[in-house]
């Protein structure tokens, strides 16, 4: 079977991640994962956060408890050369569950309740740290840190579900 480099997730990945074999395969101990968007193949680039070596690249990936994060030397170099450079991903369990049932989790909880779905953003040249629409006034001002789950889709765009209780 020839290899592409879009993660498809099927009934037989689904076994072998059930058993660790998938993420062993791929040098991983659990499937604790830093993606970020690669710029040149379009594509979201999965590396493994102990050795910083990209394992595989996808389209489309969800991921829970999350982390966002900004390296700000990084960010400096881009601002200092104008070169682009990797110092912004998020780290994050794979989420398998929501990848095997066609996106109904998210589909749903947007139609339902549509405050409970950002669309989260960052740029160096503009924020640094990542940064999401503030619900009130519209601004793009809040800063994310952490996500309970984040979808980052075909488009580059990533989405985040943020917990909203009742005050």
């Amino acid at each position: 079977m020839e290899r592409d480099n879009t993660m498809v997730i099927t009934e037989t990945t689904k076994v072998l991640y059930k058993d660790g074999l998938f993420f062993q395969s791929l040098g991983l101990d659990y499937p604790y994962v830093e993606v970020y968007r690669n710029l040149r193949s379009k594509a979201w680039s999965i590396r493994n956060p102990k050795t910083g070596r990209v394992i595989l690249h996808t389209e489309k990936i969800y991921l829970q408890d999350c982390k966002l994060t900004v390296q700000p030397a990084g960010r400096q170099r881009v601002l200092d050369t104008g070169q682009k450079n990797v110092h912004a991903f998020i780290k994050g369990t794979i989420d398998f569950t929501t990848m095997t049932h066609q996106n109904s989790f998210w589909i749903g909880e947007f139609s339902e309740h549509p405050a409970k779905i950002q669309q989260v953003y960052y740029s160096p040249y503009l924020w640094d740290s990542f940064v999401t629409e503030c619900f009130n006034c519209g601004d793009i001002t809040e800063q994310v840190f952490e996500a309970q789950r984040i979808c980052l889709g075909y488009d580059g765009k990533v989405w985040m579900r943020k917990e909203i209780t009742n005050v």
